[in-house]
């Protein structure tokens, strides 16, 4: 069985109404980058629709700083954008190979590792992509916009225009939300009805929220898969995305906080200090700074401080995200 644990949701809701963010969380959240807009949306749409399951995939400096992951994706797409910007163009990404798609990857970054075993499947989920876009609305993401007239929800905002593309048909979402932070953060498309986003759980929020025992796992059985990051079944997997979700917006009512900023403050903690070495045994030590730079705090406090059951109990500290094969987060 799986389900929330009220008293502690309340417990991380009190806490994340205590740490602040930093005067440019916008920035960090949405890199800028020289480009107009159409070609920004461009590459932030390229970059959201193969965020995937990229652990460890993808690491290299842009601009002298270390970028893994999500940001390393937006860095890719983005800095194409400044020095390449026809490399965006649908019809340039109709005819994207696996080749292609690790020289765009790379062009721009220093030091790059791309260990990905699966970048035909992403360049084809980009070409999709492009045929979709050009079908549908002309080629211009703007023009998807346009449609959605700055709003999110609806039977015509953004999400309903985003779900039209293949890459974008996630049921929870996940990817469409990323898309939309990154451009709301940006300040290059203002969103009237924000109080309509939808929480973009993905595998870091699902470990945070497993540790701190705001899910509870009463099946052992279940429990030791986590612990152990052995497979469990698609089924499993989209529980605990569902229950994750539900979580988050329990959290917005208890902090009055919007859904993008929790998502962001609860993301880079998740990724940076309540990973492989939690911050709670590993004298304050975050793996990357992503968290403290979010927050603008030289050392911030783990969100879980005085309450959360990973910081005394290994059962659940050892709780990892759910093994399951998905291209949705």
């Amino acid at each position: 069985m799986i389900s929330l644990n009220p008293e502690r949701i309340q417990s991380l809701a009190t806490s994340l109404q205590t740490i602040p963010l930093s005067p440019n969380h916008a920035e960090l959240a949405a890199p800028r980058f020289a480009c107009d807009d159409e070609t920004y949306f461009r590459s932030v749409l390229c970059a959201m629709a193969i965020c995937h399951a990229t652990k460890g995939g993808l690491s290299g400096l842009f601009h002298g700083k270390s970028m893994k992951g999500t940001d390393f994706l937006l860095h890719a797409f983005g800095t194409m954008g400044e020095t390449n910007p026809e490399a965006l163009d649908p019809k340039n990404i109709l005819t994207l190979s696996a080749d292609g798609l690790r020289g765009l990857l790379t062009a721009n970054a220093q030091n790059a590792t791309l260990a990905l075993t699966d970048l035909d499947r992403r360049a084809e989920i980009l070409r999709t992509l492009a045929a979709d876009l050009i079908r549908l609305f002309d080629g211009r993401v703007s023009n998807l916009l346009e449609q959605a007239q700055h709003r999110i929800g609806g039977d015509t905002g953004a999400y309903q225009q985003l779900a039209k593309l293949t890459a974008y048909q996630d049921p929870l979402h996940k990817k469409s939300g990323a898309f939309l932070l990154v451009i709301f953060f940006s300040g290059r498309w203002i969103i009237h009805d924000i109080e309509h986003a939808k929480p973009m759980v993905d595998y870091h929020k699902i470990r945070l929220f497993c540790r701190m025992g705001c899910i509870d796992i009463q099946d052992q059985e279940l429990a030791q898969k986590l612990r152990d990051q052995q497979p469990v079944s698609n089924e499993i997997g989209e529980q605990l995305r569902d229950l994750s979700g539900q979580l988050m917006r329990q959290l917005i009512q208890h902090t009055g906080r919007s859904l993008f900023e929790l998502d962001i403050m609860l993301w880079t903690f998740a990724r940076s200090a309540c990973r492989r070495t939690p911050v709670c045994v590993n004298g304050n030590r975050t793996e990357n700074n992503s968290f403290e730079e979010t927050t603008g705090l030289s050392v911030p406090p783990c969100p879980g401080a005085n309450w959360c059951p990973g910081a005394h109990d290994e059962s659940f500290r050892f709780f990892w995200e759910p093994q399951v094969t998905t291209e949705d987060y």
